[in-house]
């Protein structure tokens, strides 16, 4: 994936490190000195950063001391956020357990990234943005999905009002503008994706309302090109989002 990157002219990855789903591949990296020092030397040697590592899964009961070896390993790669999905429905126990995260956190300097997912149980912007205030943590962020904004029912002028400061960094992908049904929404988010510009999203409106600076990742899982070496996939990914980004008047991805 890091030859791919660097490859296709991107400047930074995101890792999974944490399996979200029993049975999820990581890369194994945790308490794993040896794999961190190549991990961390291939990096170096192709110039790409590590944005990100994902994905802690917060509900009730979680013991997030489990993950202080992910979370050392990944400011050991570089990485300034760790993605973390919401399993807690009452928003004053959500936002209690996402501050102990944070606070674990901000000891390895790294700000968590709230991801609402119409899935979970943090499903809207205006959700996720509650927990952030009630949690009130410095190193508390937001990051946005553009299909999960819309399978939630949002729209790009819904960020309209969102402090600049709060966002992450944004996963860029395409899907048609018709909501899939309930029971096919899980296929769609995690094998039916599209590349940039292939789909019927608002994606100009969406970067527009973007802080300008800020980071967009590639997340378009699909079947249909499971198949394909990761170099071509990501190759392919990275040309889809110029176009996009051309179309908008931006420079680069």
């Amino acid at each position: 994936m890091i030859a791919g990157a660097a490859g296709a002219g991107l400047d930074a990855v995101g890792l999974r490190i944490i399996a979200p789903r029993p049975g999820d591949v990581v890369a194994p990296v945790s308490g794993n000195p040896l794999a961190i020092r190549e991990l961390k030397d291939e990096l170096g040697a192709r110039n790409i950063r590590l944005n990100d590592i994902e994905a802690i899964i917060i509900r009730e009961d979680t013991d997030f001391a489990v993950f202080e070896p992910a979370l050392a390993a990944g400011v050991e790669l570089g990485a300034a956020h760790v993605i973390a999905n919401m399993y807690v429905e009452e928003p004053v126990q959500a936002a209690e357990q996402y501050a102990k995260l944070c606070e674990l956190a901000a000891r390895h300097e790294l700000c968590v990234a709230l991801e609402f997912i119409p899935l979970s149980l943090l499903k809207t912007l205006d959700q996720a943005l509650n927990i952030l205030k009630l949690a009130d943590q410095p190193n508390g962020r937001l990051l946005i999905d553009a299909i999960h904004l819309s399978r939630s029912g949002g729209h790009p002028r819904d960020l309209a009002g969102v402090d600049p400061k709060l966002f992450a960094f944004a996963h860029f992908c395409d899907a048609p503008l018709k909501q899939p049904s309930l029971e096919n929404l899980p296929l769609e988010t995690r094998q039916q994706r599209m590349l940039p510009g292939e789909g019927e999203l608002w994606l100009p409106e969406f970067v527009a309302a973007l802080p300008g600076n800020l980071t967009l990742g590639i997340e378009t899982p699909s079947l249909a090109t499971a198949g394909l070496p990761v170099a071509e996939k990501i190759a392919r990914g990275a040309a889809a989002m110029r176009r996009v980004l051309e179309r908008c008047g931006e420079k680069s991805a």
